[in-house]
């Protein structure tokens, strides 16, 4: 599960983590609300957090940065769009 510290961090930015739904060699994805959780506005989102702990610092500077710029930019039906980069 997540670190309880990630977890206050993200639920101080409305993004509150419901469930882990796949996770990679440096990430997990989970299933999260973004926004009000208590009147039930929020939005069912899926957040990827990087845990830049287990990444080469080569990753976090050269290749971290570039996919980050891809998933802002990148514009598919088939393909989740990313929304927001803490």
């Amino acid at each position: 599960m997540l670190a309880t510290s990630d977890s206050s961090f993200l639920a101080h930015r409305s993004l509150h983590i419901w469930k882990k739904i796949g996770e990679g060699s440096f990430s997990k994805v989970y299933l999260a609300i973004f926004g009000d959780t208590e009147n039930d506005s929020g939005k069912l989102i899926a957040t990827k957090v990087i845990n830049k702990n287990r990444v080469s610092t080569k990753f976090v500077e050269k290749f971290l940065p570039r996919e980050l710029d891809v998933m802002l930019k990148l514009r598919h039906p088939y393909i989740v769009q990313a929304s927001l980069i803490l």
